[in-house]
């Protein structure tokens, strides 16, 4: 049996590295939001899934 370890780190970022972190959440949270809305357009039409490849 494999024992299983967490770990937790605490970020503190500078202001700079914190802008760049909001930016890049934000820009990760957009792309989900426009998969997440073809994904369920496509159910709609009664269409199949896009998969990772397509």
């Amino acid at each position: 049996m494999k024992a299983r370890q967490a770990f937790k780190f605490r970020l503190c970022p500078t202001s700079e590295q914190d802008s760049v972190l909001s930016r890049h959440a934000g820009g990760v949270r957009f792309v989900w939001n426009k998969a997440l809305d073809l994904q369920t357009k496509r159910l709609d039409a009664g269409m199949p899934l896009l998969s990772y490849g397509d």
